[in-house]
């Protein structure tokens, strides 16, 4: 199934929902072991890390998404802090399912699938919604333990299309058959 995978143009810390703000959101733009950073109490989250202006021009027009794919690329001090919240932006505005399950950060950089090929966290974006600077996800950490720093360094997304061929129409019209002629 084709696919685009692309890197956020914009990425903020959004006071939205979470309490401590992440410090140079910006640096999770690439994968460059420069990282976008929160340190978090004991049972504290932290805001949206909010990364939007994906290019997904490369998808071909009257392509329809069936599938999405947010892959956070990061790790914790300490083995405590988890994945709260990855859930999508649609028009700026965050919807659908949300897929972050508590999955642990590692101590050591790792990439989280979340999401999949198929997976459309229950929406059903239009392809122009998609291609809109609007459109990307939202990623939050929890501290599970006594308290931890988790850094993120890249949060690419997939985005899976497919090709629907439209049935072509008869250039002939067609009679229904009468009987005998």
């Amino acid at each position: 199934m084709p696919s685009v995978t692309s890197s956020p143009a914009t990425i903020t810390s959004d006071a939205s929902a979470g309490t401590t703000a992440w410090t140079n959101p910006g640096n999770a733009a690439a994968s460059d072991n420069v990282y976008a950073t929160v340190s978090l109490a004991s049972l504290v989250s932290s805001r949206r890390l909010n990364s939007q202006g994906y290019t997904f021009s490369a998808i071909p027009e009257g392509a329809v998404p069936v599938g999405f794919v947010v892959s956070p690329e990061g790790k914790c001090a300490s083995d405590t802090s988890a994945y709260e919240e990855v859930s999508l932006v649609v028009d700026g505005v965050v919807a659908g399912e949300d897929k972050g399950t508590g999955q642990v950060l590692t101590t050591s950089d790792a990439t989280t699938n979340f999401g999949g090929a198929t997976s459309m966290w229950t929406l059903a974006p239009r392809l122009s919604q998609v291609k809109s600077p609007t459109f990307g996800n939202v990623v939050r950490i929890v501290e599970t333990g006594e308290g931890d720093t988790a850094s993120i360094d890249h949060v690419p997304m997939t985005v899976y299309y497919e090709m629907r061929i439209p049935r072509p129409r008869s250039r002939h019209r067609t009679r229904p058959f009468m009987g005998v002629r």
